[in-house]
């Protein structure tokens, strides 16, 4: 059976090879004692650290030296665990960061008498939450800037995997703008735009299921509106997310309608109709116009009227 000394080797054992060191501060001799693998973390030789709380906090980023300190006063005068993530400067000029946890240890009188805890580095998960962030910002600044609508939805679905509703989870400020509407987030859509087409929840719900992304342009009755909607799946399988980005194509559809409508009357009329851009070439040439001056407009386009 191992002994105690042994038990407490083999933990150590386990702490150094997970990348974590031992620490241990004596108040009254003012040392502090690291395990082996300490000073390799901080970045130092073997016996480099001079093995003192000064020469400690000494090491410790400037501008984390101040919170250091109050929260080891903190775990001393309130009896609670230590515990910070700070920046440490090692020799060579290289900052890294460091996660201490502890605990304060007491005399036989009850009194503090020091502290005990462990210490990793965790520099390369601190530099990964910085890259995550900064794409956050850049992804909500973009978010919040696009003229395009944006939203994240959940599509819901019944007992037989049909979906009858989906409920908003993010928006940007043209989705607020574009459907005229105010506070849209934690809302169902059919709460939101009453009426809404049954079309509209099943293509979300295809995505969600399939996994597929898919590009359309369709007419929202509820507010008279044509929108051209990009919609993809977001998170992981299963969470059954969709993105949505979209537009107003109001204005185009009607402009192609009144287009195609007086194409027909043109086409239709008996009226020989020409026209002409500013330099005289001749822009468009009806049936009519043919029938009366001989030429087919496949002719007469392009050529100058002058």
């Amino acid at each position: 059976m191992d002994t105690p000394k042994e038990l407490l080797s083999k933990e150590q054992f386990a702490l150094e090879a997970a990348g974590i060191g031992i620490w241990k501060w004596d108040m009254k001799s003012n040392t502090v004692t690291w395990s082996q693998n300490l000073e390799a973390i901080h970045g130092m030789e073997q016996g480099e650290f001079d093995a003192t709380f000064e020469s400690f906090i000494g090491y410790v980023h400037p501008d984390d030296r101040e919170p250091v300190q109050a929260k080891i006063q903190e775990s001393i005068d309130e009896d609670i665990p230590y515990e910070i993530e700070h920046r440490w400067v090692r020799n060579n000029g290289e900052v890294i960061w460091l996660a201490g946890k502890g605990k304060v240890i007491h005399n036989e009188e009850g009194r503090p008498k020091g502290m005990i805890g462990i210490c990793m580095d965790i520099t390369q998960r601190k530099h990964a939450e910085l890259t995550l962030r900064r794409n956050e910002e850049k992804y909500r600044s973009l978010f919040s800037s696009m003229d395009e609508g944006f939203c994240i939805i959940k599509v819901l679905f019944d007992d037989d995997n049909k979906p009858y509703d989906y409920r908003i989870l993010e928006v940007n400020a043209s989705f607020k703008k574009l459907l005229n509407v105010e506070d849209a987030v934690g809302l169902n859509a059919r709460d939101l735009i009453p009426g809404l087409e049954e079309y509209w929840i099943e293509r979300y719900g295809k995505v969600a299921l399939t996994g597929e992304a898919t590009h359309f342009d369709d007419y929202l009755s509820p507010i008279d509106c044509w929108f051209n909607v990009h919609a993809f799946p977001v998170g992981e399988p299963g969470d059954q997310k969709v993105a949505i980005l979209f537009n107003d194509i109001t204005d185009k559809k009607q402009k192609s309608r009144s287009d195609a409508l007086l194409s027909a009357i043109i086409s239709d009329t008996d009226d020989a109709i020409v026209s002409k851009n500013l330099n005289g070439i001749i822009m468009s040439w009806n049936d009519a116009a043919r029938r009366l001056f001989g030429y087919t407009s496949k002719e007469a386009v392009g050529q100058s009227s002058l």
